[in-house]
């Protein structure tokens, strides 16, 4: 019973994550500002399933990526001390995820007792880092925007302050 509850939770999960997560890559797409608001809601979605706020789970790994999502949206509708700061925390929580990397259901409410079931996906990246420069940076056409905000990626990576 609890294996079944386990994969329809993973299954909604994934479902409700995809549909929003294609909203806010959709309103992106069409110049729309509330791609953000859907990012932040998904993000917000994803915390509220933790068992602590504080708590590394995957679901990180996928906040990671919409935070720096949401840095290259704020940065082409012109709000680049926005966008520095979502870069910045999408970067600190990629190398938070990547210091302690959690793949399994760890730390999810609802999944009490099931702490070493696996998720059973994940080819963005081998680490948060890599699944932000993957998904965010890899296989797109680099405008100005993306440029600038990979740009401050690379020097946050490098250790530089200044980014």
């Amino acid at each position: 019973m609890k294996i079944r509850i386990a994969e329809n939770i993973k299954n909604l999960r994934k479902a409700h994550s995809l549909t929003q997560g294609g909203m806010a890559y959709a309103h992106g797409a069409a110049g729309d500002e509330n791609c953000i608001w859907d990012a932040l809601w998904l993000m917000s979605f994803f915390d509220s399933l933790k068992e602590d706020p504080d708590d590394i789970t995957f679901l990180d790994k996928f906040k990671a990526i919409l935070l720096a999502q949401c840095a290259v949206w704020e940065d082409s509708f012109g709000r680049s001390n926005e966008a520095k700061e979502y870069i910045t925390n999408a970067y600190l929580l990629a190398k938070q995820f990547d210091g302690s990397p959690v793949y399994t259901v760890q730390n999810i409410k609802l999944l009490k007792g099931m702490e070493n079931e696996g998720v059973s996906f994940d080819g963005i990246g081998k680490t948060a880092v890599e699944a932000v420069e993957n998904f965010v940076f890899g296989k797109v056409f680099e405008t100005k925007t993306i440029e600038r905000i990979k740009e401050q990626w690379e020097k946050l990576k490098s250790g530089c302050k200044d980014s």
